[in-house]
This record gives C-alpha cells, structure tokens and sequence, in this order.
C-alpha cells in the first residue's frame, strides 16, 4: 500500500454503525512518539506493530494466526491465542 498523508494525521480503518465509530487498524503520522508505527486495535500504537484486543470487545479466539483455506475447509499453521498460547500446526494450543 502506498499513500501520502498530512504530516500528524492517521490512517484509519474501522466499522460505522451510523452513530459511531470503532477502530480496528491505524497508521499513526509522523508525530511525537509514534513515528509511522501501525495499530490493530489500539489508537496509540507502540511499536512499529501494536495489536491489542480490548477487554469489552469479548474477544476469546486468537490474537495472531496463519492459516490457509479452501472452500470446505481452514487449516491453521500458527497461532497466538489471546491467554499468549502459542501452537505450531495446532488450532488449540496449552502451553506458551
């Protein structure tokens, strides 16, 4: 993706229902203290790849996953799960 945006202005992606706003994705400007870094989930991103996933969102699957699909069929090659589990070949992992 390329794009050109006002020195301190963001990039943002999310859902409207009509009245409000939610966030999902953010590429912050070149501010103070945030210098390009991308948010999921997050209005101030920290890094140069912040996802967090709010508590009053009810968000119980995975925070990070790669996975591949066919129209009958998901099969999930990594994952971060919301607790910090990791799995590798597992949808469900137990250990971090």
């Amino acid at each position: 993706m390329d794009f050109t945006y006002p020195v301190g202005e963001n990039f943002q992606l999310g859902e409207w229902d009509g009245t409000t706003f939610k966030e999902r994705f953010r590429v912050s400007g070149s501010v103070t203290g945030q210098r390009g870094n991308i948010g999921i989930g997050t209005t101030t991103p920290f890094a140069k790849l912040s996802v967090h996933v709010k508590n009053d969102d009810d968000y119980t699957e995975y925070l990070f996953a790669i996975a591949s699909s066919t129209p009958t069929a998901t099969t999930t090659h990594l994952v971060v799960t919301n607790d910090g589990n990791v799995g590798i070949g597992t949808a469900t992992p137990a250990e971090k």
